[in-house]
């Protein structure tokens, strides 16, 4: 398993409780499956890779090139 998969997991885990105020490791997990962010196997999905990535990756040009930092929820 690659570094930065496991990276993307522990990362995808920490977002859905944070941004779904669950309370225990258990439901976070169930959580992130039931949405595909992560597999039976705990493995990441495309979806999970994309969201990871896109929350990772600085955007050329446009809506991150002036003083605003871009979130998934928003500007910060």
């Amino acid at each position: 398993m690659k570094l930065r998969e496991i990276d993307a997991r522990s990362w995808l885990i920490k977002y859905v409780k944070a941004k779904h105020n669950l309370p225990n490791y258990d439901k976070e997990l169930r959580f992130a499956k039931s949405v595909n962010y992560i597999d039976e196997n705990a493995d990441v999905t495309e979806t999970g890779r994309l969201l990871f990535e896109f929350s990772h990756c600085p955007r050329q040009g446009g809506v991150n090139s002036g003083k605003h930092s871009w979130t998934l929820g928003g500007v910060q």
